[in-house]
C-alpha cells in the first residue's frame, strides 16, 4: 500500500506517506505462517476465535475509514453531534448544519485546469521516465455516499475510488491498482471549505467475484458497501456513510481492500483482493488541490522523492508529485481466552465493559 497523508495541526498540516508491501511467500497455512514466525503476503486472512470469551489485539497496517470512500455530512453540536449524510452541500441537512464535515475520494483529472483530481498514476522505468497507468473506471462503480462538488463554497466531487492499470511493459506480476486520493475537511455555517487532512492509499488488486453469505446485514460479506442501513435509532441517520469495513470477505477467504457492486440475482459481488506490490518497482502519484498544504512529510518507504509546488491556471492550487519503493512492516495479531488473561488485564476489560 501506498499511503499518504496530511493532518492538520494547529494551524499547519503535516504529511505522513506510507509505502508498503509484503513479499509473497509459499505457505502451508496462514495460521502455520504466523507460528512459524515466516513472513506471509497481504492476502494473510486473520483467523477469528471460533467461540465466544476471547480477547485479542490486532496490528495492522490498514487505512482509516476517510481514507476509502467518500462522505459528506450536517454535524448538530446541540445534539450531542449527532449527523445525517447529504448528497449535497447546498440541500438539507448540509444546507443550513452549522458545521459540514467531508472526505471526498478525488477522481481522475478529465478537463484542462481541472483542481482536486488525481493527474497521473505509474511506476518509474529503470532510466527513471515515468510509464502512466490507465484508468479503467470506479470501484466499486458507484458509492453509498457519493455526492456532488461545489464551486461556490469549493467543495471538491466525492465519488468511488479508481482502478488503474500498468501497462504490461512494466514486468509487473500484478498491474491493476486501487487507488484513493482523499480529501477532508470541514465548512462551518457561511463560510467555504477547508481542507484539514489528505491520503493517498495504492493497493495491488485482482477484481474477483465473492459470495454474499447469507444476508446483507453481515459485514464482512462484501455485499455492500455501507455497515449502518438509514434507521431512526441511528442518531439521525447515519446512511451507511463509513461504507468501509476492515475484513470484508474475510469469512469466506477473501481479503478485500474495497468490495461492492452487488448482483442480487447472482447474491455475488466484485472484491478488490490485495495483493503484494512489486519490491523493485517506483511507484508515483500526481495529484492537483485547491488548496495548499504545509507540513512534514513522513513515513515507510524507500527512496522517496516529493515535489510540491504552485498551480499557476487557478489562484491558491498546488501540484503535488511523490514516488517511492514499497518496504515490508509486520502485523501483530494474537488472542488469548479471557480466562488465560492476567488478573489485572482481566480487570480492565470488565471495568471497560470488553473494550
Amino acid at each position: 500500500m501506498v499511503r499518504t497523508r496530511y493532518l492538520r495541526t494547529l494551524k499547519a498540516l503535516s504529511a505522513v506517506l506510507a509505502l508498503m508491501a509484503v513479499s509473497l511467500f509459499g505457505v502451508s497455512s496462514p495460521r502455520d505462517a504466523r507460528a512459524a514466525g515466516q513472513p506471509v503476503d497481504e492476502g494473510w486472512i486473520v483467523e477469528w476465535p471460533s467461540s465466544l470469551g476471547y480477547q485479542g489485539v490486532r496490528f495492522r497496517d490498514v487505512p482509516e475509514f476517510t481514507e476509502s470512500v467518500s462522505t459528506l455530512r450536517a454535524r448538530f453540536p446541540d445534539s450531542g453531534w449527532r449527523w445525517k449524510g447529504c448528497t449535497s452541500i447546498s440541500e438539507e441537512p448540509c444546507a443550513s448544519a452549522p458545521v459540514v464535515e467531508f472526505s471526498a475520494v478525488l477522481q481522475p483529472c478529465v478537463r484542462p485546469s481541472q483542481v482536486d483530481c488525481v493527474v497521473e498514476f505509474g511506476v518509474l522505468d529503470a532510466a527513471g521516465n515515468r510509464v502512466s497507468g490507465v484508468f479503467q473506471g470506479r470501484f466499486p462503480s458507484q458509492g453509498l455516499n457519493d455526492f456532488s462538488s461545489n464551486s461556490t463554497v469549493g467543495l471538491p466531487e466525492g465519488g468511488p475510488a479508481g482502478i488503474w492499470t500498468l501497462p504490461s511493459t512494466t514486468g509487473l506480476a500484478v498491474r491493476e491498482h486501487l487507488v484513493r486520493a482523499v480529501v477532508a475537511g470541514e465548512r462551518k455555517a457561511g463560510g467555504k471549505v477547508a481542507f484539514t487532512n489528505f491520503a493517498a492509499n495504492i493497493s495491488s488488486v485482482s477484481v474477483r467475484s465473492i459470495p454474499c453469505g447469507r444476508d446483507q446485514s453481515e459485514l464482512d460479506s462484501g455485499c455492500r458497501i455501507g455497515d449502518v442501513p438509514d434507521l431512526a435509532e441511528n442518531q439521525g441517520g447515519e446512511e451507511g456513510w463509513w461504507a468501509y469495513v476492515e475484513g470484508i470477505g474475510n469469512r469466506d477467504g477473501f481479503d478485500c481492500v474495497l468490495a461492492g457492486n452487488l448482483d442480487p440475482e447472482s447474491q455475488t459481488a466484485d472484491c478488490a483482493e490485495r495483493r503484494a506490490l512489486s519490491k523493485d518497482a517506483t511507484y508515483y502519484i500526481t495529484i492537483r488541490l485547491s488548496q495548499g498544504v504545509s507540513g512534514w512529510m513522513h513515513g515507510r518507504m524507500a527512496d522517496p522523492t516529493f515535489s510540491y509546488s504552485d498551480y499557476s491556471p487557478v489562484a491558491g492550487a498546488v501540484t503535488l508529485s511523490m514516488s517511492g519503493k514499497p518496504v515490508s512492516v509486520p502485523s501483530i495479531v494474537l488472542d488469548m481466552p479471557y480466562s488465560d488473561l492476567p488478573s489485572n488485564l482481566q480487570e480492565k476489560y470488565r471495568f471497560n465493559g470488553g473494550w
